[in-house]
């Protein structure tokens, strides 16, 4: 029973300590973000003018995850309408993301300003990830 009560302890500190793997997903996201995305779609998601769309609260992220992966996978270029605005920016590639990382930065985006979403693993990526 005592081994029993010290391995439930050990679990429950281990587990407060470190946080769910989706928790963990969403930190290292974070630092992914604000590498690669801040500068262009803002420090709380919130775009820049009419040249880089809203991600906070974006319809047309919302709507297909596949969509935004490929997106940051080959970026995109040309006219865009996100809740209701046309926007015309032009965001680069990220080549340099491996399936971990954006798996990071996917969880992240689908569970940061006040939305949860899922969890994005770097199995869905693969599964998901466009090839080039």
């Amino acid at each position: 029973m005592k081994n029993f009560l010290a391995f439930g302890l050990l679990l429950l500190l281990f587990g407060c300590e470190f946080g769910s793997e989706k928790e963990l997903a969403v930190a290292n996201g974070l630092r992914i973000y604000q590498q690669h995305c801040m500068a262009c779609h803002g420090e709380k998601g919130e775009g820049n003018g009419l040249l880089y769309p809203p991600l906070q609260k974006s319809d047309y992220m919302l709507q297909d995850s596949v969509r935004t992966l490929q997106h940051i996978v080959q970026g995109v270029s040309g006219s865009l309408v996100v809740n209701g605005v046309s926007y015309r920016g032009i965001m680069p590639s990220e080549p340099t993301l491996n399936d971990v990382e954006l798996g990071y930065l996917m969880t992240y985006l689908y569970n940061s300003w006040g939305r949860v979403g899922g969890h994005f693993t770097p199995d869905w990526i693969a599964r998901n990830k466009p090839i080039n």
